[in-house]
């Protein structure tokens, strides 16, 4: 009676475990199959929650790229806008800055001499040259002495020509060991050519001085010289233009052998057209034996200020 009920209840177990696996198995006529209805009624009690999860998810996203894009806002409207008209400044300036770097690589200029005037005092010596055929500057410059800055001089540099800038130091206990000469602010001016058709002409029409008779005495044979180093120079100049200049700068220049050892400005005031005027000029300082003397007018031509009426 046991076996039988046993037989039964193992008949039943294998019966149950074949239909479920035909449950399993089982796909309708339209191939849905009890796997797909498990899941479709899973589905159906999470959706809230797949919904929900959605929902923060794309909130998160919003929140992240609202805050990133007010902060960049906020800074641009804070250093970016700032930043942008720099820029644009510079782009603006841009052509400016080209054309100044390029006005200025057309100059060279360095110190050459320091001449001992005596009683502390030194003569400093520098040349400025420019390769520049079509623009003329007003500039300021200095010398800077063991590293320090000495009283600051306005001149000019006309264009493809070349100059001395000097400056008288007082007070220096030793002649400086260590001197380099500082040319800055430049301020350029082109030449109009509707008004100048040849700068070689208009230059030479305005610069014809002729200097002669010129006479050098040296300290060693001057009977100036007590205390002081006094040398004495001598000559005539014309000004064998057609105009009269309310102030004819002239520089002397003197040389030892090739070498520039002493320059000095001398002014001459009202010198009118066709003039000649005798010079004398005493030049104070410890000199070699000068060899030759230059007198090279310098005189602004393009300021119509420097000219006298006739």
């Amino acid at each position: 009676m046991v076996k039988s009920i046993d037989n039964s209840k193992a008949s039943s177990d294998s019966a149950a475990t074949e239909l479920e696996k035909k449950l399993n198995n089982f796909t309708d006529v339209e191939g849905l199959s009890t796997r797909g209805l498990t899941f479709g009624v899973w589905y159906m009690k999470h959706r809230r929650n797949f919904f929900l999860i959605a929902v923060w998810f794309l909130t998160i996203i919003a929140t992240v790229l609202w805050v990133y894009s007010l902060y960049y806002f906020g800074y641009y409207l804070l250093v970016g806008s700032k930043t942008d008209r720099l820029n644009e400044s510079i782009i603006s300036d841009n052509p400016r800055a080209v054309e100044q770097r390029k006005l200025l690589s057309s100059l060279s200029y360095g110190f050459i001499q320091s001449v001992d005037l005596g009683r502390n005092s030194y003569s400093l010596i520098g040349k400025l040259a420019s390769a520049n055929k079509s623009n003329w500057s007003i500039f300021d410059y200095y010398f800077l002495v063991d590293g320090e800055p000495m009283g600051t001089s306005t001149s000019y540099i006309l264009p493809n020509d070349e100059k001395y800038l000097t400056s008288v130091i007082d007070g220096l206990p030793t002649q400086p060991d260590s001197v380099q000469l500082i040319v800055t602010n430049f301020r350029w001016s082109r030449i109009d050519y509707h008004k100048i058709s040849s700068w070689p002409d208009y230059k030479s029409d305005r610069l014809s001085f002729l200097v002669l008779d010129k006479k050098f005495v040296g300290a060693n044979e001057s009977s100036l010289s007590d205390r002081l180093p006094v040398n004495s120079l001598s000559f005539n100049i014309t000004n064998r233009t057609a105009y009269s200049v309310r102030e004819a700068s002239l520089q002397v220049i003197l040389y030892s052998g090739s070498e520039v050892v002493y320059v000095k400005d001398y002014i001459i005031n009202n010198f009118y057209s066709k003039e000649r005027r005798d010079i004398n000029l005493t030049l104070i300082g410890s000199l070699p034996n000068i060899t030759r003397v230059e007198v090279l007018p310098e005189i602004n031509i393009l300021d119509q200020n420097v000219y006298l009426k006739n």
